[in-house]
């Protein structure tokens, strides 16, 4: 299954994705910051995401995620703004080496 994309992030950074066998797609923590700035604003959440690392010559899961969960009287922007952060955080503390061998997939949702 292809992974929906919000419209909200621009095609050049659509362009640097990285397609998974699996039909999701995934950047780099340079790219992958860029998406979470260019989402701020919007109405789409980023629910958590997953680390991915190259071995041989293909991504495979690190087994490292993260995720936000919406609370029960957040208002949706506030829910989004919050995630945005908790993303952002989480993608700059990570122990990456920055060398391409690691990559996030991220996961979205409009409000509904």
């Amino acid at each position: 299954m292809a992974a929906t994309l919000p419209k909200e992030i621009p095609a050049s950074l659509l362009a640097n994705s990285i397609p998974l066998e699996w039909g999701e797609v995934a950047w780099t923590r340079a790219d992958a910051l860029q998406v979470v700035s260019a989402l701020d604003g919007s109405s789409v959440a980023i629910l958590g995401g997953d680390v991915l690392q190259k071995r041989e010559r293909r991504f495979e899961h690190e087994s490292s995620s993260w995720h936000s969960d919406r609370r029960e009287d957040e208002l949706w922007l506030d829910y989004a703004l919050r995630n945005w952060s908790e993303t952002m955080a989480y993608l700059k503390r990570f122990p990456d080496p920055e060398d391409g061998s690691f990559a996030y997939v991220l996961v979205f949702k409009s409000s509904s």
